[in-house]
């Protein structure tokens, strides 16, 4: 995924039912975002397929992948549908004490919409799959191109169940604590 992460962070302990003192950090991200943009920087060419809507965070996101040599050619882009947003509140030594992610328009990103795009996925040497697509597609893809490395970052605990039924597929599986 491509969304628009918000980080707060408190000056001092988190102090529940309270409004706290901080600093609020707004980035591009998204697990399979960040991991194109790290490719990039090695020399690796780049493709991400990823849905972001027409508003201005899905416009900063796709700027920024374009200046940053990412390619966004098979991605999509959802008139009237909002981009993906993610906000965590961090506590005083910057862990995720509280996140919440709000990836609606991934579910865009259909078996149908991966099938047309299927020769050009043949074409490319490895594929970075994250939690956000939906259980189908997630099934749809480590189906369907088991002769390619397929590295997963699930992104949380919960989303890695989506990839139980197919762990004999998977290359390489990235995990978050819980």
């Amino acid at each position: 995924g491509a969304n628009f992460d918000i980080y707060g962070k408190p000056d001092k302990n988190l102090e529940e039912n309270s409004t706290n003192q901080g600093y609020i950090e707004q980035v591009i991200g998204g697990s399979g975002r960040n991991v194109a943009e790290m490719l990039v920087k090695l020399g690796i060419e780049t493709e991400l397929i990823t849905a972001i809507g027409n508003d201005e965070h899905g416009k900063i996101i796709a700027d920024h992948c374009i200046k940053s040599g990412i390619r966004l050619d098979k991605s999509s882009i959802y008139e009237n549908q909002k981009t993906s947003n993610y906000i965590s509140l961090l506590d005083a030594n910057k862990e995720t004490r509280y996140a919440v992610a709000d990836m609606t328009i991934m579910n865009k990103i259909t078996p149908a919409v991966i099938s047309k795009k299927k020769m050009d996925i043949n074409h490319s040497e490895l594929i970075i799959l994250d939690g956000n697509l939906p259980e189908s597609t997630i099934d749809f893809i480590l189906t369907n191109f088991k002769k390619k490395k397929i590295l997963v970052d699930p992104t949380s605990f919960e989303k890695a169940e989506k990839f139980v039924n197919n762990l004999k597929n998977i290359y390489m599986l990235k995990l978050n604590k819980k």
